[in-house]
């Protein structure tokens, strides 16, 4: 499975980016400046809290990450981010800003991914995954 959502990320992000899987990685990102993205590998998406996901809600989260992180990829400008965490912006709240923009932006650019956005979050929030 690794191999397709590598292949969906560069084809979603329309360059060649890096992707990487991680068990150390508690959640997906993306490094704007480098263009690596970093996917989770959970045993098991119930790690983050309570239950299990059926196949179809397993792959909904990680076509969520994928797109999330694209996201990035396509709309956050490496100068942009950089430069505003220079002038002391907190990056954790840069990034609350951020992650609706960039979602919204890869839903409209990629229809399809509403669906697994819906369901990916409705997921995670089940599991328990956002505390």
């Amino acid at each position: 499975m690794n191999d397709i959502k590598d292949r969906l990320a560069k084809l979603l992000a329309t360059e060649n980016i890096t992707v990487r899987h991680s068990a150390s990685a508690s959640t997906a990102s993306f490094d704007v400046k480098d263009r690596v993205l970093v996917l989770p590998v959970w045993k098991s998406l119930s790690q983050k809290g309570e239950g299990t996901l059926s196949e179809s809600d397993a792959t909904d989260v990680y076509d969520l990450l994928v797109g999330h992180e694209v996201g990035h990829a396509l709309y956050t400008p490496y100068i942009g981010w950089e430069s505003a965490i220079v002038e002391g912006l907190n990056k954790n709240i840069l990034n609350i800003v951020e992650d609706p923009r960039i979602e919204k932006l890869i839903k409209r650019k990629y229809p399809g991914l509403r669906k697994a956005f819906l369901s990916g979050y409705k997921s995670l929030m089940e599991l328990g995954f956002f505390g």
